[in-house]
């Protein structure tokens, strides 16, 4: 009987060491070419254009850095967003933005390239490699306002990956990457309290567990970030993950219909 006990309690030992392990995010369906060093861009997709919006079409950027042994190290993708017609300076801008982004993410992986092969070679058995997944998509486009969202996944070892979103938003004309200060006709201190009235009333209605019940303070710290982004009719409010709460919630978005704003809303 004892024997019998002890193998069980083993099995289940063995299965829990199995679930933790270290084990890379699923590679996208869609995996680039395996070869050393940078890899050629792959077809461009092109996103439908609203009545009044501009033509934007998103072009993959991946690499796949592998070793001698044909290891991967490394394997980094992106779906960088790229104006197709620009005809007007702004937009000439926009694209400008975007093509600075796509040169820090060469360096970055370059960089990534360098430190894997370090790690590899001190540390073979316990090697994980390095993975990072950046998807953009157009969320407001109406000719006046641009805005992009971006998700990224990036995974270096450990228990899980890490999970991240941004939003680029532009005033078409000008070319200017707006802040949120530029959405708004009152200073940041009454906007942001008009938001957390608002964001800490919708924290009170989720099953999450927050870091703590002082709502209005949690939705204050989320200003630090800066993360947001528009679509047609609302203002996304995004919290990175461990801002608001532990990871098992994850990031967790708030939306701020703009009618409820247009108070203090910045009419373009």
């Amino acid at each position: 009987m004892k024997k019998v006990v002890f193998l069980i309690v083993a099995l289940c030992f063995l299965t829990a060491c199995q679930h933790n392990a270290q084990t890379p995010p699923p590679t996208p369906t869609s995996t680039p070419e395996r070869r050393e060093g940078l890899v050629s861009p792959s077809p461009k997709e092109v996103t439908p254009v609203p009545s009044g919006g501009i033509a934007v079409e998103m072009q993959a950027n991946s690499s796949v850095c592998v070793d001698e042994g044909d290891r991967t190290l490394s394997e980094c993708t992106q779906s960088l967003p790229k104006i197709t017609n620009p005809d007007t300076p702004g937009l000439v801008r926009i694209n400008e933005y975007y093509e600075e982004q796509k040169r820090g993410f060469d360096v970055t992986h370059n960089d990534f390239e360098t430190n894997m092969r370090a790690a590899l070679e001190s540390d073979p058995e316990n090697f994980v490699p390095h993975y990072q997944y950046d998807d953009f998509g157009v969320e407001r486009n109406d000719g006046i306002l641009l805005s992009i969202r971006r998700e990224q996944l990036t995974f270096t070892g450990g228990a899980h990956g890490s999970a991240f979103t941004y939003g680029d938003t532009f005033d078409v004309q000008a070319g200017d990457r707006l802040s949120l200060d530029d959405l708004f006709t009152v200073p940041r201190e009454t906007y942001v309290d008009f938001l957390v009235e608002r964001i800490a009333a919708q924290m009170e209605t989720l099953p999450y567990e927050f870091w703590n019940k002082d709502y209005p303070a949690l939705a204050r710290d989320i200003f630090l970030y800066e993360c947001w982004y528009l679509t047609d009719d609302a203002l996304m409010i995004v919290c990175p993950e461990y801002s608001i709460g532990p990871y098992a919630i994850g990031i967790v978005t708030f939306e701020l219909p703009i009618a409820e704003l247009e108070e203090i809303w910045k009419t373009r």
